[in-house]
Parts: C-alpha cells; sequence; structure tokens
C-alpha cells in the first residue's frame, strides 16, 4: 500500500531541522546557507571538460528529472529555448544523469541549431560546472539546488511542486508557476489530469524573457 504524505508548506530543509532539533541536534541560526565544497581535483577535471568550450555566457539546461514525468518540461520548450538562447550568443549546454541520455538527444534532434551532444559529468565535477555558468534553466529537480548554493541565477519552471517547500528563501531564482491552477500542488510522479497542464502552460517564450533579463542581452 502507498503512503500519501501531506506537506505543510514548509522549506524542507526547515523541517528536517525541526526533526533534527527533537532528536537533540540544535542548530539556532534562521535561513542557514546551503554550503557546498569541491576539490581541486574535480576542478581540473571541469577545466580540463571546458577547453576547448566556446566563448560566451554560459547557461546550462537540464531538461531531466528521476522525480518522473510531471516534473520535465515538454521536449519542444526545451529546443525551442536552447535555439533561441544560440542564437543570441549563449554557451548554452545540457546537463544529464545517467538514464536520460535519450531525453538531451531527442531535444537536440528537434533544435535547428548544430550543437555537441554533452558528455555526462559526475555528480562532484557538476559542482564546479555549476559554479561557473551564469544561469541555470531546470525543472525543480536536484542538481539546480547546486546553483542555490553557489548563487547562481536560475529560472525554475515549477510543475506539481511547491515553491514553499523546495524554493530556499533569498534564492537567487525566478519561479515560473501556473498558480490559477487547481490541482496544484499535486506533488505526484505523473498527471493527475493526464495533460500535464502544469508544465504545457508554461512556454518558451516565457523563459526566454526571463533569461533575457538575467543576461542582460536581447533575445
Amino acid at each position: 500500500r502507498k503512503k500519501e504524505y501531506s506537506y505543510t508548506g514548509d522549506y524542507l530543509c526547515d523541517l528536517t531541522r525541526e526533526f533534527l532539533a527533537k532528536m537533540g541536534f540544535e542548530c539556532d541560526r534562521e535561513n542557514p546557507p546551503l554550503v557546498l565544497v569541491f576539490s581541486e581535483e574535480d576542478e581540473k577535471k571541469y577545466l580540463e571538460l571546458m577547453e576547448n568550450s566556446p566563448r560566451g555566457k554560459k547557461v546550462g539546461i537540464i531538461p531531466g528529472s528521476s522525480f518522473g514525468p510531471s516534473r520535465r518540461w515538454p521536449i519542444r520548450y526545451f529546443a525551442q529555448t536552447a535555439d533561441a538562447l544560440i542564437e543570441s550568443g549563449y554557451n548554452t549546454t545540457f546537463i544529464y544523469g545517467p538514464g536520460e541520455e535519450d531525453i538531451v538527444k531527442e531535444i537536440i534532434e528537434k533544435m535547428h541549431n548544430e550543437i555537441r551532444f554533452p558528455p555526462l559529468i559526475s555528480l562532484a565535477v557538476l559542482k564546479p560546472f555549476v559554479k561557473n555558468l551564469d544561469l541555470i534553466i531546470s525543472g525543480d529537480t536536484g542538481p539546480r539546488h547546486y546553483a542555490a548554493a553557489f548563487n547562481i541565477p536560475s529560472i525554475v519552471i515549477m510543475g506539481p511542486t511547491s515553491p514553499e517547500i523546495s524554493i530556499k528563501k533569498g534564492e537567487n531564482s525566478v519561479i515560473l508557476r501556473k498558480v490559477e491552477l487547481d490541482c496544484l500542488p499535486c506533488n505526484k510522479p505523473d498527471c493527475i489530469k493526464t495533460d500535464y497542464r502544469c508544465l504545457t502552460g508554461i512556454h518558451p517564450q516565457e523563459v526566454i524573457e526571463e533569461s533575457e533579463k538575467i543576461l542582460g542581452s536581447g533575445i
């Protein structure tokens, strides 16, 4: 039998802190910062990876989500957004995890511009990779929290989840969400309405316009 979880609307890290406090571990800092570190070896691997990278502001797009399809923006939307960024001269690449290669391949196939299929990088090397980006575009997925820790701007396409739970106070993020939908937040891996309206209702032009504001150049 599946267990149903209810959410209080509190940031998950705060809920974890409260849980630890009940176990006797105290944290007297309100809204403590997210902290990430990486080794010199991981930074060296990152620099080797970027050795022949094009110049220009760097944008990382994260199209996948291990949570399920309800957090994955449509393939064609990612393709249109990536095309617009490339045409504006931005060094645009995709970030993906194991098993998500086909998602990236399908996006690239639908694009008008040529783009190199990016290598799969480890979570360790992903830290310096994200730290050196100018913008991340993603759904509500794990790797985008790296951007929050490094104060890298992000555009989060928020599907079925609640930003109050997953977005840290003061995080450098733009949240795009269909607030008028009565089915939100369902927090289900598959759409309970079957048409993924919380994702399809957020159009590429919205993401492109927000990218323009952050990157400081017309798209």
